[in-house]
């Protein structure tokens, strides 16, 4: 398992990107949620809201090339977290061994 996070600026981008990973079957499930960030952008600071998705995977090589292709921030943050341990129910529902809930 893998988990690929990025956020975007609206709650509509990181629902259609969710959606659009699932769909293609980049990510078994997508979860995303809001968060406050501080940045500077450009010499400027910003205290803004941002939606972080997080989308699990089994390989996130090609959900990755996905975002970096497609994400609508002109250098967006993506990154990959691959836990260390992953509830074996789980897991398996992510590899497609059983039918889920």
């Amino acid at each position: 398992m893998e988990i690929v996070v990025s956020s975007f600026s609206t709650k509509l981008d990181a629902k259609k990107f969710a959606k659009i990973a699932v769909e293609k079957k980049l990510a078994s499930c997508a979860s995303f949620y809001k968060v406050g960030s501080f940045y500077f952008w450009n010499s400027k600071f910003f205290d803004e809201s941002e939606w972080v998705v997080e989308f699990k995977t089994k390989n996130s090589t090609n959900l990755f090339k996905f975002l970096e292709k497609n994400h609508p921030y002109s250098c967006p943050m993506i990154y990959v977290i691959k836990p260390v341990k992953v509830a074996k129910k789980y897991s398996n529902w992510l590899e497609g061994k059983n039918g889920g809930k």
